[in-house]
């Protein structure tokens, strides 16, 4: 919480200059309320008043400033608290979603990872074989979310942000039902494989990096204290990552 700094105003509010012929006598034993303002009982004349310069008729800037200061600071604290943990959610996956439909004009995420130009190609195809080994065939193969909330064969959410297209009555899922073939899940395998990565993102997490593929794959499938999926924790952290690393460029 920002306090306003009111080292020029003792009572923190804004100087409004009273009537001379109205202002507290210093010796009558009271103590003057700045919040309350009593009204005189007759209008002074400028004779009456004498000459009190203009500059003292206006409130203080500098503790209206302060005061919008702290009104703003006040008001986005409590739009921030306002937020539920599925708001944090939900702006996860949307970014998320957007970084999908910017790469996929990059077909080998391995490349975009590493921040490498080359020809382009497939991931499986990359000369670094990350995703043409037998490490990622396990993973590819093996990896399983609840039945009916994640695409088996790209890792996208069945809804929103991804609204991944659910098959017909009596119809097989299948990669034809995928708009981003790969991209989430290639990604997802990448990040584990690139330990450095690995270790930034989990960090930046709290949450102790997985040694193992098999511990990895069931951070990921599982959902994170009720929340989204831990694949898209670990999506959504690099990102950040990736963020900071290009501010710092």
């Amino acid at each position: 919480m920002v306090v306003p700094d009111n080292s020029g105003n003792e009572s923190g509010e804004n100087s409004l200059a009273m009537p001379v012929s109205h202002q507290l006598d210093p010796n009558d034993g009271k103590t003057a309320n700045p919040d309350v303002q009593e009204p005189p009982d007759c209008a002074p004349t400028q004779l009456e008043a004498g000459f009190i310069p203009a500059s003292t008729l206006l409130p203080s800037t500098q503790s209206h400033t302060q005061s919008l200061s702290r009104h703003s600071t006040l008001s986005a604290t409590s739009l921030l608290s306002s937020f539920s943990s599925e708001d944090g959610e939900d702006i996860k996956l949307d970014r998320i979603l957007s970084m999908v439909q910017d790469v996929t004009t990059e077909p080998c995420r391995i490349c975009w990872v590493d921040k490498t130009r080359t020809h382009p190609h497939p991931s499986f195809r990359c000369v670094t074989g990350l995703c043409s080994g037998a490490e990622w065939k396990s993973f590819k193969k093996d990896l399983r979310f609840p039945r009916g909330k994640v695409c088996f064969f790209c890792m996208a959410p069945y809804g929103p942000p991804f609204n991944h297209e659910q098959p017909l009555p009596g119809e097989q899922r299948s990669p034809n039902h995928c708009d981003y073939p790969d991209v989430l899940k290639e990604l997802a395998y990448i990040l584990y494989a690139r330990r450095p990565l690995r270790e930034q993102i989990f960090a930046r997490l709290g949450v102790a990096t997985p040694s193992t593929l098999e511990v990895y794959k069931k951070y990921i499938a599982k959902r994170q204290n009720g929340g989204i999926f831990g694949a898209y924790n670990v999506i959504h952290a690099y990102l950040e990552v990736r963020e900071e690393e290009a501010l710092l460029q």
